[in-house]
């Protein structure tokens, strides 16, 4: 009977070649799509990188804006017909009031569960904001 010597080294290479394929969900709703954290990886002048920046969009419709240790800030969000708004608050220091500053209206696209694309619909030099989510 022939030996077969290449049968223990195919099962080696089939067995470390069968890594764990991690199955992304298939999540159609933007409220839930959304949720997680995301890094910055281009704009519209293309690749970029913020080491330790992320943003992360909770389901208590806050999303935090981190800048690397203890530098953060927060807004709220909301989703209306086919648009994202993201509205950055004020907190008075001495009162305690929070007032809107300023309210950003994005076109979102997700071209999969773990890659979205932020369109700015006010002018802005800078109207594309690609992200990847993070763990």
């Amino acid at each position: 009977m022939k030996k077969l010597p290449c049968l223990p080294l195919f099962i080696l290479i089939l067995l470390f070649s069968c890594g764990k394929n991690e199955v992304e969900p298939n999540v159609t709703d933007p409220k839930k799509a959304i949720l997680g954290k995301w890094e910055i990886v281009g704009n519209s002048f293309g690749s970029i990188s913020y080491p330790g920046s992320y943003r992360e969009f909770r389901r208590d419709n806050v999303v935090f804006d981190y800048n690397g240790g203890n530098d953060f800030s927060y807004s709220k969000y909301s989703f209306a017909d086919s648009i994202l708004y993201i509205k950055h608050l004020y907190i008075d220091q001495v009162s305690g009031d929070t007032s809107v500053v300023d309210i950003e209206p994005y076109l979102y696209k997700f071209f999969n569960y773990n890659r979205l694309e932020l369109v700015m619909i006010d002018p802005s030099l800078n109207p594309l904001r690609l992200y990847q989510r993070i763990k």
